[in-house]
C-alpha cells in the first residue's frame, strides 16, 4: 500500500531543499506580504521548516525584511 504525504515538498534531501528554497523564493515574489504561516500552509511545510528557509535566504543576502513583523513585506535583493 503506497502512502501519500499530501503533495507537499520536503527538505529531506539536497535536491529537496534546493527545490523548496526556489518554491519559498518564488512565493516571495508573487506576493511581497506573505506570512511565513502562509508559505508553509502554500508548500504543505512545518513553519519552522519555513523559517529555518528564510533565515538562509536573508543570510545568503537573497531576501530582506522592510517594515515590521506584520506590515512589513519582503524584498528580493536582485543578484546581477
Amino acid at each position: 500500500m503506497e502512502s501519500s504525504t499530501g503533495g507537499g515538498m520536503t527538505g529531506g534531501t539536497t535536491g529537496g531543499m534546493k527545490n523548496t528554497r526556489h518554491a519559498v523564493l518564488d512565493l516571495i515574489r508573487e506576493d511581497n506580504s506573505i506570512s511565513i504561516s502562509a508559505i508553509s500552509e502554500r508548500l504543505n511545510i512545518t513553519r519552522s521548516t519555513i523559517q529555518k528557509h528564510i533565515d538562509n535566504l536573508k543570510n545568503d543576502g537573497l531576501i530582506r525584511r522592510e517594515g515590521a513583523n506584520y506590515g512589513g513585506k519582503w524584498v528580493v535583493v536582485e543578484q546581477s
